[in-house]
């Protein structure tokens, strides 16, 4: 099988898209440690790992955001990425902020966001459970 007939090249066009839409390096980097990270997981499968891609960034509103969450928030002034460290009172607080500079804390009022995803850490279980290893390895050390 060529390379032009594997499921490479779609992977590629994946990361693509999502790089021209939220056009950040920071978020482009994001994603290619997750792509990294899948296929060393799974490397024989790199259309799953491009169906992970996909619905990697889930688009939400404020009201979706969690403390722990991963995000890329576009405010139409601004596009950065952090932690949210707490949410409410529709405005966000992020830690380990990216944007051109990166800030220790960053807060978001959230009726200026235009776009908000987050990160879904966990995509591969979600998508595909049995291909996730180390959670049934670690569930049998402490049970």
């Amino acid at each position: 099988m060529s390379y032009k007939e594997s499921e490479f090249p779609d992977l590629i066009e994946g990361i693509s898209r999502i790089a021209e839409k939220y056009g950040d390096a920071s978020l482009t980097l994001r994603i290619l440690n997750k792509v990294i990270e899948l296929h060393k997981q799974i490397p024989l499968y790199p259309g799953i790992v491009g169906m992970c891609l996909e619905r990697y960034l889930e688009e939400t509103d404020v009201s979706g955001i969690r403390p722990g969450d991963k995000v890329v928030c576009d405010d139409g002034a601004r596009r950065v990425t952090g932690t949210v460290k707490s949410s409410g009172n529709g405005k966000i607080l992020l830690s380990d902020v990216s944007v051109v500079k990166k800030d220790d804390e960053l807060e978001i009022s959230g009726k200026n966001i235009v776009r908000v995803a987050k990160f879904k850490e966990d995509i591969l279980k979600e998508i595909w459970p049995t291909l996730v290893f180390e959670d049934e390895a670690a569930g049998a050390e402490g049970g």
